[in-house]
């Protein structure tokens, strides 16, 4: 994912002038190297299939003159070429594009997976229990359908700029939920940034969020009732929000009851907070809400893992 800080470089070919191999790239690297799959790499990585496709700057799996997916790229530059991913988006930069990476918003490869059920071990919430799938995965490269209308947020550059509210439809009773970029604070209060997860009907909703009014707050499950925010687990920090890079993970059951929220913020891990939504009890009619007052959030990707 594209940092704006990074744009520039960009542009050049590679984030960074460095002649090190494994630096991420777009089409051209330093010296010698070639641009395999949005990393640099030596030529001595390409092995046989550098000679053999028709493009050198290519991945090393596959077959050459062969389009297994049939999605116009031959197997030997494809990153993911047992499945059709014509815009090759590899959201964590490890070279295996996203509908093969069972976590492709962790940068780990190819991912283990223990239980082989399709979600890597790294962000699988039961790694060793064969009961999850990927209900959703959203990299920001477009405005996807099921996101509401409205102008707080925008599209482009491999990211979702939010300043108010937006919602997805996506009803998963069970999830997993793992948000990713970075969160710039303003200067007015109060602070608050927040995820959502509740009914069609608006009167069965939860709240993950990080909440203050300028001079400390906390990390918050809260719930709507009647008209009334009241809390269901909490932790403090000092301050305000943190400002910089973040990683939300959320994860919800209507079968459990339970909500657990866990976050980092730049250097900070926050400890992990569990609350039960009961009365009201969540249902099955599920949709995703985000929110941002006075910050800036902006998201590189959303995860949803569904747990059967």
């Amino acid at each position: 994912m594209l940092r704006a800080a990074v744009i520039a470089l960009t542009l050049a070919g590679c984030y960074s002038p460095s002649v090190i191999a494994g630096v991420a790239c777009v089409n051209a690297c330093p010296g010698d190297q070639l641009c395999i799959n949005n990393v640099c790499r030596d030529p001595d990585e390409l092995g046989d299939a550098s000679i053999d496709g028709p493009d050198p700057d290519a991945p090393i799996d596959g077959a050459p003159d062969v389009d297994t997916d049939g999605d116009g790229l031959f197997d030997n530059v494809d990153n993911c070429f047992k499945v059709a991913n014509i815009d090759q988006h590899d959201e964590d930069h490890d070279a295996l594009g996203d509908p093969c990476d069972p976590c492709p918003h962790i940068a780990i490869g190819a991912a283990a997976d223990a239980d082989s059920d399709g979600v890597g071990d790294a962000c699988d919430p039961e790694p060793a229990t064969p009961r999850q799938s990927w209900a959703y995965f959203d990299p920001f490269t477009s405005r996807r359908t099921g996101w509401s209308a409205t102008p707080d947020a925008t599209f482009a550059n491999d990211q979702m700029r939010l300043t108010g509210y937006i919602e997805l439809d996506l009803q998963v009773p069970n999830a997993r939920v793992q948000a990713g970029g970075s969160l710039t604070v303003g200067a007015n209060t109060p602070h608050q940034a927040v995820m959502e997860f509740g009914q069609l009907d608006d009167d069965h909703d939860y709240y993950v969020e990080f909440y203050d009014e300028g001079d400390g707050g906390g990390v918050k499950i809260s719930k709507y009732v009647a008209g009334s925010f009241i809390g269901v687990a909490n932790t403090g920090y000092s301050g305000v929000i943190p400002s910089g890079p973040f990683m939300w993970t959320t994860d919800y059951s209507v079968a459990a009851q339970s909500v657990t929220f866990n976050a980092k913020h730049g250097a900070t891990t926050f400890p992990s907070i569990t609350g039960a939504t009961t009365s009201p009890a969540l249902g099955s009619t599920m949709y995703l809400f985000f929110g941002a007052v006075h910050v800036t959030m902006t998201y590189d990707y959303l995860a949803v893992i569904a747990t059967n």
